[in-house]
């Protein structure tokens, strides 16, 4: 499985893509928003992770971009945020159908493993 990180501090990128690869998963990475649509495209990833604050594009207008393009529109993205009332969480589900996790930061490896998991299970 081919998992695209997303995320504009460089350390956070760094210790996912590692603990994504201890667990067997292939990372492609970038900490900016137009670089992640383009990855998207050429990659062909099976998940993204995508930060939601991030300068420039940030997470929601990526998202959204992602899931207008008939070749991005079905792969779910999995959120990352600092955020932390309902109405900013409600800003993420409003991306559509495939983008419903959100997982606050700092992040809990068994949340963002759990939540890997509950993505393979439906689109299996």
């Amino acid at each position: 499985m081919r998992v695209l990180v997303v995320d504009d501090d460089p350390d956070n990128v760094l210790i996912l893509s590692i603990a994504l690869r201890r667990e067997g998963y292939e990372v492609v990475s970038t900490t900016n928003g137009l670089e992640a649509l383009d990855l998207a495209k050429k990659a062909a990833p099976d998940l993204v992770i995508l930060d939601i604050l991030m300068p420039g594009h940030d997470g929601i207008e990526v998202g959204m971009l992602l899931k207008n393009d008939i070749a991005t529109s079905q792969i779910p993205i999995i959120f990352l945020t600092a955020l932390k009332s309902p109405h900013d969480r409600d800003d993420v589900l409003s991306v559509g159908p495939s983008a419903n996790t959100v997982i606050g930061k700092p992040i809990d490896s068994r949340e963002l493993f759990g939540a890997i998991r509950q993505v393979i299970r439906r689109a299996a």
